[in-house]
């Protein structure tokens, strides 16, 4: 790693991949970076500062214009649990889907991106999301 020379290289390529939003987000929902036998695991041990929404159950700590990182096999919970206490709460948010393992997101989700209280969604692949505002 010390022999790398940024100049022969695209540094987003290599400091933006799908871990970098557990990094900038408020809250996340995840188990890829959790090492349990049961779940794909990304190999590293990450130290976060973010709020781990699955192991805290604490949805109603998300505030205004806070940044949720949603692992994509994750999505689901995320819209049937977490998604309608945002909205009953009348709370904006940011979201950010990714996931180090395929399969990606293969679904249309205008119905969430369609939503006033997401603001920003960005998922990892964005010929895939339907955005209507």
């Amino acid at each position: 790693m010390n022999n790398i020379i940024l100049d022969n290289i695209n540094p987003v390529e290599y400091l933006v991949t799908p871990l970098t939003p557990y990094f900038i987000c408020n809250h996340f929902i995840s188990t890829e970076i959790h090492n349990h036998p049961d779940n794909k695991y990304v190999g590293m041990n990450l130290e976060l500062k973010s709020n781990d929404l699955i192991k805290n159950k604490n949805y109603d700590d998300i505030k205004n214009f806070e940044i949720i990182q949603i692992q994509v096999d994750l999505f689901d919970f995320f819209y049937n649990e977490i998604l309608p206490i945002i909205v009953k709460n009348n709370i904006k948010v940011v979201i950010i889907t990714s996931q180090w393992y395929l399969p990606q997101i293969q679904r249309n989700n205008k119905l969430m991106c369609s939503n006033k209280i997401i603001i920003l969604a960005c998922p990892k692949n964005l010929s895939q999301f339907e955005f209507s505002h």
